[in-house]
């Protein structure tokens, strides 16, 4: 008995139709093998990406034909794929350019670390003129 024969076709791995407003980062950094893991972290990491190819299979088999964008984000939501996508990704921070933000008040992590003054802005500013 073949375990997921929806997901593998002779083609490659088919995990669509994928709704529209999915970000590509989502399914682009799979990690699915773990790097310079151990023995017992590579076992939990291949757990993981099994579970994560069963809740796919199943969520396929919950679409009809013709699915629409609509229907197929509904089933992918009740079948929880965001986490362990999420979980299983290489990088899940997908902004590009956060960098632009630095110093500002937008990035509060800490709210002990506040984001720079006018002053201390063109100040960085001018130092970084002499690179």
């Amino acid at each position: 008995m073949q375990l997921l024969p929806p997901i593998f076709k002779e083609s490659g791995v088919e995990i669509g139709p994928i709704p529209k407003g999915t970000p590509v980062n989502l399914l682009a950094n799979l990690s699915m093998l773990p790097d310079d893991a151990g023995v017992i972290d590579r076992f939990m990491h291949k757990r993981k990406v099994l579970k994560l190819l069963i809740k796919v299979k199943q969520a396929l088999k919950a679409l009809p034909k013709n699915v629409t964008d609509e229907e197929a984000r509904k089933v992918y939501l009740e079948k929880d794929l965001a986490d362990p996508l999420l979980e299983l990704s290489k990088c899940n921070d997908f902004v590009v350019n956060r960098g632009h933000y630095f110093g500002t008040d937008h990035l509060k992590k800490d709210e002990n670390e506040p984001g720079l003054s006018d002053e201390d802005k063109r100040a960085l500013i001018e130092f970084l003129k002499t690179f």
